[in-house]
């Protein structure tokens, strides 16, 4: 798909979908779910490394934004850029980690981590954009704006769903999450393309 601007444009839209619902799906339960799964690795008193794994969280399933494009960019543009963003990230987070580790000690760390890793992760999703043919209120209108309004619906869920027990609170805004996006946000053809995905992956 080379020289298909078309295709290549639809590619990255329905390829960016597919991997908006698997990562999110997970990132949700995983972040909701945090502080019990490491009670039940470690026990109790871990609140502070429940609230790292909630923000390296929000990172990998932001970075599933990227992943579609990179396949496409890699094959259509030198890796120079790329590269470019790898050398931001690692000026970003040195000069933010001296400001954030000395006033914040390890979740400074976090904090530098987090700030450079938006940095370069916005500069290349503006390439990306460019270079699969996507204009930024394309993808917000297309990609972007129902998972992250339902993503805010499945919170509400799972607040309000608390008194009946964590457990059941979080299954229940994540599956809601889970059937409303496929339901609403994902094409027929996207829904059998996504089916044969993982119909392939099984074997």
């Amino acid at each position: 798909a080379r020289n298909d601007a078309s295709g290549l444009k639809k590619l990255f839209i329905m390829g960016t979908k597919a991997s908006i619902l698997t990562s999110f799906t997970l990132g949700f339960f995983l972040f909701c779910s945090s502080e019990v799964l490491y009670s039940l690795w470690l026990g109790p008193g871990h609140e502070l490394s429940a609230a790292i794994m909630r923000i390296l969280v929000v990172i990998w399933t932001m970075a599933s934004l990227n992943t579609v494009g990179c396949g496409i960019f890699w094959g259509q543009e030198p890796p120079k850029w790329h590269g470019f963003t790898q050398l931001v990230f690692v000026i970003v987070s040195f000069v933010s980690g001296w400001f954030f580790i000395g006033r914040f000690g390890v979740m400074g760390a976090v904090y530098a981590f987090a700030l450079a890793w938006f940095v370069s992760f916005t500069l290349l999703g503006v390439k990306l954009l460019k270079v699969s043919g996507v204009s930024f209120v394309e993808f917000i209108r297309d990609v972007l704006w129902l998972p992250s309004a339902m993503l805010v619906a499945a919170y509400v869920i799972f607040l309000m769903a608390g008194p009946l027990g964590y457990l059941f609170s979080v299954i229940s805004a994540t599956s809601f999450f889970a059937v409303s996006n496929w339901l609403l946000y994902l094409s027929e053809d996207e829904k059998n393309r996504y089916k044969s995905i993982i119909k392939f992956s099984d074997r």
